[in-house]
């Protein structure tokens, strides 16, 4: 294998694990509960909904064209190896998921 596809599944697979705990605070921030649902955030929200917006864009453009890339390599080498990246990000994310504890990660703050 190359360099650039080691360095493109390292980075994949550091974002399968960056991604629960980002999605997360992008969900918050989005829906204007930047702080938690507890708090009343008036006209701070208008800022966490856009913050949010910028934050998903990011996301967006950080993962997705690494995993395009992936995608196109390992098709090349077989039609059932284009899943090699899918399972690697989705071990990074139950991996995340485990750490924090499934019952934890699923109820809001």
């Amino acid at each position: 294998m190359r360099k650039s596809t080691v360095a493109a599944l390292i980075w994949h697979a550091l974002m399968g694990l960056v991604s629960p705990v980002w999605c997360t605070f992008i969900f918050y921030f989005i829906t204007g509960n930047g702080k938690g649902f507890g708090y009343d955030l008036r006209g701070e929200k208008d800022l966490y909904i856009i913050s949010g917006a910028i934050q998903l864009i990011i996301y967006l453009l950080v993962t997705v064209p690494v995993f395009v890339y992936l995608i196109q390599i390992f098709r090349k080498k077989g039609k059932w190896m284009s899943l090699i990246p899918v399972l690697i990000f989705v071990a990074g994310c139950v991996c995340t998921i485990s750490a924090i504890g499934w019952r934890a990660f699923f109820t809001p703050w």
